[in-house]
């Protein structure tokens, strides 16, 4: 259809009617995805034509509305993605109409109670969970129960796909036209405090899109307003690039990139405090995805200055390695001995004098981690910081000889 309708744009007309045809009268997911993915296709292309008539857009409304709930996750993908072209079509209402329904199942949908099946499984809306995983990381206490289950893995399919639809109609109009107040700017605060409920929510999926819908925000949202709004979204962010499940870190890590090069140099100064703690320890995070494209974020936000902003923020950045040092992922633990490898070797001594108990504190607690990899890495980081630091941890040499000798 997309190649046709490339050379032939009077035809895409023709093309939705059949395709109208097709949704009605075929039910079952795969037709549906179908037409729901070539309507994607189909609907920025009739911007050419005309756009559509009132009843054709709400047979679009009916249709997507329907499919948001779908049992099939593709499904309830491709609508989303149906409603940001809608959008794109039909201007400011179908923007404020997708808003409102999204705004709205998120609040009936945030909190929920498990819905036990008569055998034993977990029903969620209806839907058994979809996606469960454990974290790639290998954090956690193991998942023995249903409500473990239900905790961290299981498919939301209600937020997930609302999320989604807010996602993709916010990226859209970020490049058609302003939304926010009456006066047509301002922010939205209701759907900003739902999406910053949603961050903190208690299953990593809804966590992860969460930080998708705050990375459209950004394009919506510019200037003094941003700027206004850079702290709140920052902290967010940062809560983000803590979790313990990496799919979670990526999606804030993405999230940070934008926040970064969407603020000026004065405005993300402010907001280092926050950020660059969690900005330093991902760049050395097991997950590869998440590690590089932490190191790419950190090159293009810092440059060759990011010595002198970790200096200029040492406190922050020790204070949050101490707390990542006690995180139930070992995988994090791990992160954090690498970090202060590279305090070590590239902090100026006369900066870092002063932390050097604290520093070492925390590298003979990782030293006798039940974690090898954790042991493994505070090993290193100790050899340079004795070599760094040898009076300050000479009281301390029969420990690190003790720990030593047990590592080998």
């Amino acid at each position: 259809i997309k190649d046709s309708l490339t050379t032939n744009i009077a035809e895409a007309p023709t093309f939705l009617t059949g395709i109208e045809a097709l949704v009605a009268s075929h039910t079952y997911w795969e037709a549906q995805f179908g037409c729901l993915e070539a309507c994607a296709i189909i609907l920025p292309i009739l911007a050419a034509e005309g756009g559509l008539d009132s009843d054709r857009s709400e047979l679009w409304k009916d249709v997507i509305v329907k499919n948001l709930d779908s049992d099939e996750s593709r499904v309830r993908r491709a609508s989303a993605q149906c409603a940001g072209a809608l959008v794109k079509l039909c201007g400011l209402d179908c923007y404020s109409f997708f808003r409102d329904l999204a705004v709205a199942k998120l609040k009936v949908f945030m909190v929920r109670e498990e819905q036990p099946c008569e055998d034993g499984s977990d029903m969620m809306n209806g839907v058994e969970g979809e996606g469960a995983e454990s974290p790639s990381s290998g954090g956690g206490t193991g998942i023995s129960t249903s409500e473990m289950v239900l905790h961290d893995t299981a498919g939301w399919r209600a937020l997930e796909s609302y999320m989604a639809c807010l996602q993709e109609i916010m990226k859209t109009a970020a490049s058609s036209f302003e939304v926010g107040s009456e006066e047509g700017r301002g922010e939205d605060e209701e759907l900003l405090q739902l999406v910053s409920e949603a961050t903190e929510h208690k299953n990593r999926f809804v966590r992860e899109m969460s930080h998708h819908v705050l990375t459209s925000t950004l394009s919506i949202y510019k200037g003094d307003l941003l700027a206004s709004l850079a702290h709140r979204l920052a902290t967010m962010a940062a809560r983000g690039l803590s979790d313990n499940w990496s799919q979670v870190r990526m999606s804030a890590s993405v999230l940070v990139r934008s926040l970064c090069q969407a603020l000026s140099e004065a405005n993300l100064k402010r907001l280092l405090p926050v950020l660059l703690p969690p900005m330093c320890l991902n760049r050395y995070y097991i997950a590869e995805g998440v590690r590089l494209y932490s190191q790419e974020t950190w090159k293009l936000v810092f440059g060759d200055r990011g010595r002198h902003f970790v200096s200029e923020h040492l406190d922050d950045v020790i204070s949050f390695y101490m707390q990542q040092a006690e995180a139930e992922n070992h995988a994090v633990r791990e992160a954090t001995c690498a970090c202060v490898t590279e305090l070590v070797t590239k902090i100026d001594k006369a900066v870092l004098n002063q932390h050097v108990p604290t520093l070492l504190e925390l590298l003979l607690t990782c030293f006798d981690d039940d974690s090898w990899p954790v042991r493994d890495s505070a090993c290193v980081a100790i050899g340079f910081f004795v070599e760094a630091f040898p009076e300050q941890c000479a009281g301390s040499v029969d420990e690190i000889l003790d720990n030593l000798l047990r590592t080998i």
